[in-house]
């Protein structure tokens, strides 16, 4: 996943992070809440490392 995530660039890691957040607070399943706040975990460090790199 964390491979996948650096293929991806900046502007479309806001969006996909913006994305699973909403889908987040939309779901009622925990189960299904619990994996989509660990992907949104690795987007938000998948961020951070390409702006710490200064790439896009």
């Amino acid at each position: 996943m964390i491979a996948m995530i650096e293929n991806i660039n900046l502007d479309e890691l806001y969006d996909l992070q913006e994305k699973l957040f909403k889908l987040g607070m939309l779901t009622t399943d925990k189960d299904v809440s619990d994996k989509i706040y660990e992907v949104l975990h690795l987007v938000d460090e998948g961020i951070e490392r390409k702006k710490n790199a200064g790439t896009n």
